[in-house]
Parts: structure tokens; C-alpha cells; sequence
């Protein structure tokens, strides 16, 4: 039984620091971004092709919006790490899910008036993807993107 406080300094307790799971490869990296550049690009002259032709603003965001986010949701399911995605755990994942789901929900129901938003959104969404994976945590992301399979 411990006494006092002297007694608790003088236990050798282990350190438990959770480690961060191991980055992807960066050759793999490097080609996902670039193709993910691509993709955003592909889908930003779409949108602007779409309004343009005159259509309805919401339809034509919506469309570019799910275009970037699940293929990201697809692209990234091979760089998810398991020992990642613990550490992150379901309850965080879901919340970066439904924040961007309700972030992408304004950008669309705004998209009349301000269609500049849906750019400014996938470009924030790429870049965060590419660092979450950077880091190992690609599961944050490969669960945050809108859209099914």
C-alpha cells in the first residue's frame, strides 16, 4: 500500500505515448496528389461549363462537390492504416464526416450566389486529404468524404 507521495516518484512507470501510424509511401503520395489535382480541376471546369449553360446552381455544385469527395474516399482507402485509424478512433471520424457534410451542404445551398465557396471547399478538402494521409491518418479522411461508394 503507498503511504505517501515519495513513494509514487519512485515508481518506474512505462511511458504510453500513442505513435503515430507510418506514412505512406511518397513516391505513392506524390501520384495520388497529382491525380487528385487533376480530378479537382476536371471537376471545377465542369462546374463552370455547367453554370454557364445556365444550370440550376445547387445541381452543378453538388455534382463537382461529390465528384472530388468520393473519389478522395475511394483513392484514399489503400493508404489507411489500421493502427491509424484506432488511434483516431470511430467517434472522431464520424464528427470530420459530418463537418464536412454540413460545410458542403451550406456550399451548395449558397452556390446561386456565391459559387466561388464550392472551390475554395474542395480545395481545402484535397489539401487536408493530402495531409492527413502524409501523416499516416488517411482514415480520418477516407471516412470524411461525402457521398457512397
Amino acid at each position: 500500500m503507498v503511504q505517501s507521495g515519495d513513494d509514487l516518484r519512485s515508481l518506474d512507470l512505462p511511458h504510453l505515448v500513442p505513435t503515430a501510424p507510418p506514412p505512406p509511401a511518397a513516391a505513392a503520395l506524390a501520384a495520388w496528389r497529382g491525380e487528385a489535382d487533376a480530378r479537382l480541376e476536371d471537376a471545377l471546369a465542369e462546374l463552370d461549363d455547367r453554370l454557364v449553360r445556365g444550370d440550376e446552381p445547387t445541381r452543378a455544385a453538388r455534382r463537382a462537390i461529390e465528384l472530388v469527395t468520393r473519389w478522395i474516399r475511394r483513392s484514399l482507402q489503400p493508404f489507411v492504416d489500421e493502427s491509424g485509424a484506432a488511434l483516431l478512433g470511430a467517434y472522431l471520424r464520424r464528427g470530420e464526416t459530418e463537418m464536412w457534410n454540413e460545410m458542403a451542404e451550406a456550399v451548395i445551398a449558397g452556390a446561386g450566389e456565391r459559387p466561388e465557396r464550392v472551390e475554395r471547399l474542395l480545395r481545402a478538402f484535397v489539401e487536408l486529404s493530402y495531409d492527413a494521409a502524409s501523416c499516416g491518418f488517411a482514415a480520418l479522411v477516407a471516412g470524411a468524404a461525402r457521398g457512397r461508394r
